[in-house]
């Protein structure tokens, strides 16, 4: 319960906030943080949901972005919650604007993360599911249909708990039925990414029609074909997964074949050898069967780089994900095959463009599987610094001749910040040096380039170095 002074602010933000008469600013909500993170369920039951609903129903686009602020801010379990707030705002997660339903699938998604109790997620299931059958009338628009299917895909964010297993069984069915009577692609191509979701959260979820889902799914159009590869990626990142998709592997090998013989299918063919990869590091005759089908040398003739940069950098942050889980599992699973058909240069050179690109999210990727790659295969630490240096030097060589004096603060296209290239710096020096001290001096030349330490950034460069404890106070080792 909150003290009397904290009650009067409490009435303040419900009053200007919750039953604001036009959208309040997103800092006005902000701004009251510290209360959210002390509201007790008393002050939530009796002032915050009561004016809260009453606006969700009444002026929903007003208070949408507001409530989902206070949801995601509060430290309560939304349980007792969640069914009275989802009938209100399944309505928005469907409605015409895309604004109003990003603001009601970011609510859905918070109320599952904080709703500990698997009654409260069942009921949820259940509200969506009635919905999706006509209990409010026929979805007629793909937005509609969409809507709905990705408020499912929010419910994937529960907590762990023994109901999950159980939870994402029924609903994979459920959207398997959703997919099978749909017509509209961009409609199926949501119940996919659905899927993709729920069935990550357990093994339990992959049943055999699952997989003759995926079979069949495999010989569909380029857009779909795609889409339940990528869904077969998010799902095998349990390794539980895996054997049971092994059925999956002829079908798999095709497409890697036909991938890697034509440039067009190319992404097809990357997504393919992954799982193809993963499935032969745990099934020794699927291992057996990528030599006999000489696999590692029809992709290493048609594609001596195993993938392309100029293809990556033009690919979508899930796409890019791919190519890092590729290379990481080839590079711990198949390290012998891979170095023996491919170019140990050409493929760090990759591994550089992945840990310097633009996204963060694939930049935090490629570090951790870089880390992994080199614990696994000691020896390719020195190709990648050696390969370090030489892009240092590429950069470094661009930036000077081009046309502005202040040449480090300059934004070329393709070349990263000087931030980035730190980072950088710091997971490939780092790791170079656990398997091989003997290369510090060439550490230390990275660590003293030009480009990283010649400019206005200096100091932030040495402050990045000294937060990730790679030197010491002074600058030294």
């Amino acid at each position: 319960m909150l003290c009397f002074g904290q009650s009067v602010i409490l009435g303040v933000y419900a009053k200007a906030v919750l039953n604001a008469r036009e959208k309040p600013a997103p800092g006005l909500s902000e701004a009251f943080h510290p209360l959210f993170r002390q509201l007790s369920h008393e002050d939530f039951q009796t002032t915050i949901i009561p004016s809260a609903v009453k606006m969700l129903k009444r002026n929903p686009e007003i208070v949408l972005e507001s409530v989902g602020i206070l949801l995601n801010s509060v430290n309560l379990d939304l349980s007792k919650y969640s069914s009275e707030i989802i009938s209100v705002v399944l309505s928005q997660a469907r409605h015409a604007e895309e604004g109003r339903r990003v603001g009601a699938l970011a609510i859905i998604r918070c109320l599952s993360q904080k709703s500990s109790n698997p009654d409260a997620l069942e009921s949820m299931f259940n509200a969506v599911k009635a919905v999706i059958g006509g209990s409010e009338g026929r979805l007629a628009f793909p937005y509609q249909r969409i809507g709905m299917i990705t408020a499912l895909q929010e419910l994937s964010a529960a907590p762990e708990g023994k109901y999950i297993k159980s939870l994402s069984q029924s609903i994979c069915s459920f959207l398997l039925n959703c997919y099978k009577n749909e017509g509209n692609e961009e409609v199926k191509l949501a119940v996919l990414s659905a899927i993709a979701s729920w069935a990550a959260r357990s093994s339990e979820a992959v049943q055999p029609d699952l997989v003759a889902f995926f079979a069949s799914g495999l010989k569909e159009k380029e857009a779909l074909r795609r889409a339940h590869l990528r869904c077969l990626r998010i799902i095998c990142e349990n390794a539980d997964v895996v054997m049971q998709i092994s059925s999956l592997f002829g079908p798999l090998i095709q497409l890697v074949k036909t991938g890697f013989t034509k440039p067009v299918q190319r992404l097809d063919g990357v997504y393919a050898l992954l799982l193809v990869g993963k499935i032969a590091a745990i099934d020794i005759k699927a291992e057996e069967t990528m030599t006999k089908e000489k696999i590692w040398s029809l992709v290493s003739q048609n594609e001596p780089s195993l993938v392309p940069i100029s293809m990556v950098s033009k690919l979508p942050v899930e796409d890019c994900m791919a190519c890092i889980n590729l290379f990481e599992v080839l590079l711990v699973e198949h390290q012998h095959r891979v170095l023996e058909a491919f170019s140990d240069r050409l493929l760090v050179q990759l591994i550089l463009f992945l840990i310097c690109h633009p996204s963060w999210d694939v930049r935090k990727a490629a570090h951790d599987a870089t880390r992994k790659i080199i614990s696994a295969r000691p020896l390719l630490s020195e190709t990648l610094l050696l390969e370090f240096t030489r892009f240092l030097s590429n950069i470094g060589e661009r930036v000077a001749t081009s046309d502005t004096e202040n040449t480090l603060d300059t934004h070329l296209p393709d070349v990263p910040a000087v931030e980035v290239l730190v980072k950088a710096f710091i997971v490939v020096s780092s790791a170079t040096l656990a398997v091989a001290p003997s290369m510090c001096v060439q550490v230390i030349f990275c660590a003293h380039h030009p480009y990283m330490i010649g400019s206005a950034k200096r100091d932030t460069v040495w402050k990045v170095s000294c937060s990730e404890g790679f030197f010491g106070a002074d600058g030294g080792f």
